[in-house]
């Protein structure tokens, strides 16, 4: 019988914000980890050929008139109008305390802090650092035998993947909200439901057919990387240091500002406001850092790029570069054997 809910415990490898309205992080905001949630379910459905919409466009609203009910696969779980989210998740225990307004530099051996050292970046509000309890509960009806239709251990799974691979709250981009599970949690209940996703669409999708969603992250076009940072520099001016060095290849590697602007992100007057794609993490205690994010352009440029990027990290960090991985139709077969065997595998 399907349980009808599910606690876990996250700790802050690096702090976690989630402003509010006002944007300032007074408190755990569960509305900034829910939309963490669905932007990863959205990548994961994307892979193996479920429907996701775009819920900036609201084009998702339950109607019996319209295939299927008029939902996509994404707010069949996470909510539409006129369909209710099919779990909530509360806090039950939250320690988590403010750790000072952040103000983020080059590190002063790297080449460009004395080109413009007055360089900075900065966060207008405390993240938080600490632990957190939550309750995922399942909402959704019960069937005809009295069963929940909905197993909040996919969540759980979820929580545990996005918490390896990802961040959860916003900023990931500064390199906050990386988190770790207290426990582990299995990711066969979300593999399972990816896999009946994948069987109601009747087809295993690899990269050579997926076109649909090309702008859209999706494991199609996103790559996941690891470094480990000497201790002597294990600092937040590292994340910073790799974020110049990326920014720094594009422009020197490719003449178009729009295309760097596109991936890292700008905030320039006169151009619409981009987030970056490319999202790393503090070196966490052990040195270790993160980077991940998608590539939205088609071959062979999507190639070019990934090429580009694994070069920097291996020229920048050498043996210290210890892992890369994207999906290859060639080695991989499809998005669920690499799902099972390589972005699962080993997740805790």
């Amino acid at each position: 019988m399907t349980m009808n809910s599910q606690e876990i415990t996250l700790s802050t490898v690096t702090p976690i914000w989630t402003g509010g309205a006002d944007g300032k992080c007074d408190r755990l905001h569960v509305t900034s980890i829910m939309g963490s949630l669905r932007w990863w379910y959205e990548v994961l459905v994307r892979s193996v050929g479920g429907n996701a919409c775009d819920p900036n466009k609201h084009t998702c609203s339950y109607d019996l008139d319209k295939p299927p009910d008029g939902l996509c696969d994404v707010c069949r779980v996470f909510g539409a109008t006129g369909w209710s989210r099919r779990f909530k998740i509360i806090i039950t225990k939250e320690d988590l305390e403010p750790t000072g307004r952040r103000v983020f530099t080059l590190s002063r051996d790297h080449p460009a802090y004395y080109k413009n050292p007055k360089s900075q970046w900065y966060l207008s509000s405390n993240p938080r650092n600490g632990t957190v309890k939550l309750k995922i509960i399942a909402t959704a009806p019960l069937d005809k035998e009295g069963k929940q239709i909905f197993d909040p251990e996919i969540i759980a799974a979820l929580i545990q993947f996005v918490a390896h691979r990802g961040s959860i709250g916003a900023k990931p981009q500064m390199g906050l909200g990386v988190m770790r599970v207290v426990g582990q949690q299995s990711m066969q209940p979300l593999l399972n439901q990816l896999k009946l996703i994948d069987k109601l669409h009747q087809k295993n999708i690899d990269s050579k057919d997926c076109r649909e969603y090309d702008e859209l992250p999706s494991l199609h076009n996103m790559f996941f990387a690891k470094i480990r940072v000497d201790q002597a520099y294990a600092t937040e001016s590292e994340t910073f240091n790799l974020k110049y060095d990326l920014r720094d290849m594009f422009r020197q590697s490719f003449s178009d500002k729009y295309l760097r602007h596109t991936i890292m992100g700008t905030t320039a007057k006169g151009e619409e406001r981009q987030g970056a794609k490319i999202m790393m993490s503090y070196p966490d205690k052990d040195g270790m850092m993160r980077i991940w994010g998608w590539i939205p352009r088609p071959d062979p440029l999507r190639s070019e790029i990934l090429v580009k990027i694994y070069g920097l990290l291996e020229g920048t960090y050498g043996d210290d570069f210890i892992g890369w991985l994207d999906f290859d139709p060639d080695k991989h077969n499809n998005v669920l054997r690499y799902l099972e065997e390589f972005l699962f595998k080993g997740v805790e």
